[in-house]
């Protein structure tokens, strides 16, 4: 079982990607990530997440996560995150990416409460 090896896990997982060996997995309060295909794990740095991880999509070689606040891109499998919100109304931040994301030819579309539907720049990929 996997939630077994997440350490202080304190509640239900809500999101999981996969590149290569390394596995990113949300709730509602904290990320983490996995080298080792969820053999062990290390909580990510909660302050970009801010208020959870709530959607994580694995693109190419990178992963975009959604939390209540921010959408954020890591190009590096998980080690770090920068903001991936070009293009997002003002206004549009609190519960706005805790529903869903999918890519389709280049674009993110992210899903949320307050947001409907958003897709920022084109992710560069087609």
């Amino acid at each position: 079982m996997i939630q077994a090896a997440i350490p202080n896990l304190g509640q239900a997982l809500v999101a999981m990607a996969k590149i290569g060996n390394t596995v990113i997995a949300g709730s509602g309060s904290d990320g983490y990530r996995s080298t080792d295909l969820g053999l062990t794990w290390e909580l990510m740095d909660t302050t970009l997440f801010g208020h959870g991880l709530y959607c994580v999509l694995a693109v190419n070689n990178d992963f975009i996560a959604g939390t209540n606040s921010d959408m954020l891109i890591s190009y590096d499998t998980g080690r770090t995150w920068v903001p991936f919100d070009d293009g997002l109304p003002q206004g549009y931040t609190q519960d706005a990416f805790q529903q869903s994301m999918i890519e389709f030819k280049g674009y993110v579309f992210a899903v949320g409460s307050n947001l409907g539907l958003f897709s920022p720049a084109p992710f560069g990929f087609q």
